[in-house]
C-alpha cells in the first residue's frame, strides 16, 4: 500500500474524530449548597461537554467561570441560571435553580436601652429570628460574660429567660447572640438589672485573721444593700462590750475607732442588726485586739527632726523633710522635699525586729497616676498612692522575724506636670518590736 495515501487516510480519520467531538451538545447541570447563616454559596458544575460558561446570580451579577464563588449582599429569592457552550460555540443548554437567602444579620429586639430587668423574674429576649437553625444566647456585663442563658435554641425569635438572683445591680448589661456555627455575634444595647433587696447581713471584716490595736481606726464591712439602717455593736466572749453606733446607713461600710480603754482578746466579735428588723443580724468571727504599743517603737515624729530612729535616704535621690501643715496627730509630720520630674524623694530605716505588724498613716497630695507615694518592704513594693487621697489613710503589713527595711518613696513621671501639693505625707509609724536600743 502507498504509504502516503495511509498517512493521509489517518490524518483524515483523526479530523474527523476531532470535528465529532467539537459537535457534541453540552449537558449544563450544576449544584448549590450555603453555610447557615452566611449569603456565600459554593457552586459544583456537573456539566458535561461543556467549553464556555455564562452565569446569571439573578442579582445583576455574571461570571463566565466554571465554577465560580458568589456572596449575595442581601437577603431574597435569586434565579440563577448556568448557559454552557460547545467548543465551536454552535451548540448550548441552560439550567436554572432558585435559591432563598437568608438575613444573615441578627437584630435583638428584647432587651434594649430602656429595659430594667429585676432578678428572680423572667422575662423574654425576642429577636428576628429566621426559623431556621439555631443561635446560643449568653449574658455579658461591662464586656465580661456573666452566664450563658442557653447555649443551643432554635433560631425562632424568642427565648424566655429567668433573672438569678446571684446577679449584681447594673446598668451594663448585654444579651449576646450568635449562630451555633459561626464566629459572629450581634449584643443587644446595654440594660438594666436590678438585685432584690436581701434581708441577710453578712460580716466580712474583721474576720479571724484581723488583729486589730487600741487607739487605731479599722473599717468594719458587710454586704450592705444601701437600703434602711443597721446597729453595730461589739462584744467579748459572749458578753456586750459597747455599742459603736445605734444607726448606720446600711451601705457596706463604718470606720471603726478602736478605744485605747479596751484590754488584749482573742475572742472579740463584731454584731450588725438590722433596726428595723432585729431578727436580721449577723457577727463576725472571733477576732483579735490588741493594746497600744508602749511607745518605744512608735515614730511620730514629735522631736520635730529623724532623730528617733536610724532614718537614711538614697544618696542618688532627695531625703524627705519634717513640717507642721500637714499632720495626723501631734504637731509634726514628715513628708517629701521639693523635686523636679524624673526624680524622687525617700526616707527608710533597717533593723532586727520581732515578728509582727508595721503601721502608718499616709496622705499624698499629687498628679493622679503619674506621680506616686510607694511603701516597700526588703525592696519589694507594697503600696502606691497617688491623687488627692483627701484625708490620712492607715495603712498596715504584716512582717516576719529579721532584719527589714522599711523604705517610703515619693516618685514623679518624666513629663513636666505637677498638682495639689506634689509631695506624700508619713504620720505615726509603730514599727514591730525590736530588742536593739533606738538611736
Amino acid at each position: 500500500m502507498n504509504k502516503n495515501f495511509l498517512y493521509i487516510t489517518t490524518i483524515g480519520i483523526l479530523l474527523f474524530i476531532l470535528s465529532a467531538c467539537d459537535t457534541a451538545e453540552p449537558i449544563a447541570s450544576f449544584s448549590i449548597s450555603t453555610t447557615e447563616g452566611s449569603s456565600k454559596i459554593i457552586i459544583t458544575n456537573n456539566s458535561t461537554n461543556d467549553y464556555f460558561y455564562l452565569w446569571d446570580f439573578g442579582d445583576g451579577e455574571e461570571s463566565t467561570e466554571r465554577e465560580p464563588n458568589h456572596t449575595y449582599l442581601g437577603a431574597g429569592s435569586y434565579t440563577i441560571k448556568l448557559t454552557v457552550f460547545s467548543k465551536n460555540g454552535k451548540f448550548s443548554d441552560t439550567e436554572t435553580k432558585t435559591l432563598v437567602v437568608e438575613n444573615a444579620n441578627i437584630e435583638i429586639t428584647s432587651p434594649t436601652s430602656s429595659s430594667s430587668w429585676e432578678t428572680g423574674n423572667s422575662y423574654d429576649i425576642t429577636w428576628n429570628g429566621s426559623g431556621s437553625g439555631y443561635v446560643k444566647i449568653e449574658l455579658y456585663k461591662s464586656g465580661i460574660l456573666q452566664t450563658a442563658v442557653v447555649d443551643s435554641t432554635t433560631n425562632n425569635g424568642t427565648f424566655p429567660y429567668y433573672v438569678s438572683t446571684s446577679l449584681s445591680s447594673s446598668d451594663f448589661y448585654k444579651i449576646r447572640i450568635s449562630k451555633t456555627n459561626s464566629e459572629n455575634y450581634f449584643e443587644s444595647d446595654y440594660f438594666t438589672i436590678t438585685a432584690e433587696e436581701s434581708e441577710n447581713i453578712t460580716v466580712t471584716s474583721p474576720t479571724s485573721s484581723s488583729s486589730w490595736e487600741t487607739g487605731n481606726s479599722y473599717d468594719i464591712t458587710w454586704n450592705g444593700s444601701n437600703s434602711g439602717n443597721v446597729k453595730i455593736e461589739l462584744y467579748r466572749s459572749g458578753s456586750f462590750v459597747e455599742t459603736i453606733i445605734n444607726s448606720t446607713y446600711n451601705d457596706g461600710t463604718f470606720p471603726y475607732y478602736v478605744s485605747t480603754s479596751l484590754s488584749n482578746s482573742d475572742y472579740y466579735k463584731i454584731k450588725i442588726t438590722k433596726t428595723d428588723n432585729s431578727a436580721v443580724y449577723d457577727e463576725s468571727d472571733y477576732f483579735t485586739i490588741t493594746t497600744a504599743s508602749s511607745g518605744d517603737n512608735i515614730e511620730d515624729f514629735e522631736t520635730g527632726d529623724f532623730s528617733m530612729f536610724d532614718w537614711q535616704y538614697y544618696t542618688s535621690g532627695s531625703q524627705w523633710n519634717i513640717g507642721y501643715s500637714e499632720v495626723y496627730e501631734g504637731s509634726y509630720a514628715s513628708y517629701s522635699s521639693n523635686i523636679s520630674d524624673g526624680e524622687y524623694a525617700t526616707t527608710l530605716v533597717t533593723d532586727t525586729y520581732n515578728s509582727g505588724t508595721i503601721s502608718f498613716y499616709s496622705k499624698v497630695s499629687s498628679e493622679y497616676n503619674y506621680d506616686f507615694l510607694i511603701f516597700y518592704i526588703d525592696g519589694i513594693e507594697q503600696d502606691r498612692w497617688s491623687g488627692e487621697t483627701g484625708g490620712w489613710e492607715y495603712h498596715f503589713y504584716t512582717v516576719s522575724a529579721g532584719e527589714h527595711t522599711f523604705l517610703w518613696k515619693y516618685e514623679k513621671d518624666d513629663i513636666s506636670n505637677s498638682y495639689g501639693d506634689d509631695c506624700g505625707y508619713v504620720d505615726y509609724i509603730i514599727f514591730p518590736t525590736t530588742s536593739k536600743e533606738k538611736k
